[in-house]
């Protein structure tokens, strides 16, 4: 259903640490560069050779920044092109297109 609103994984944290009246020691949500040192280490994956796609700028381009992957942000989720136009260096993202559809029909 697309007329609900769902709390993000933050915003479960949060409850978890009013509840439990402390901080946490360590959040690795995206785009938490500790977690992308993590999977690249843990997939021997190569930052420069790796893509990281997603619909958000202000997480999942900023992930794949954060460790110097490549990012693609598709336009069928949640931000536009003006969005990554408007934000922040670390959001903006090496490639757009409008879905990943597109992404298949360039390389296959």
């Amino acid at each position: 259903n697309t007329d609900s609103v769902l709390p993000a994984g933050g915003a479960c944290v949060r409850f978890v640490a009013y509840a439990a009246e402390r901080a946490p020691d360590v959040n690795v949500g995206k785009p938490s560069r500790e977690l992308a040192r993590l999977l690249v280490r843990l997939y021997a994956l190569d930052p420069r050779r790796t893509l990281m796609v997603g619909d958000r700028c202000n997480t999942d381009v900023a992930f794949g920044r954060s460790v110097g992957m490549r990012t693609l942000l598709v336009l069928s989720g949640c931000h536009t092109l003006a969005d990554a136009l408007n934000g922040p260096a670390e959001c903006f993202p090496d490639f757009v297109l409008p879905s990943l559809d597109d992404l298949a029909a360039h390389h296959c």
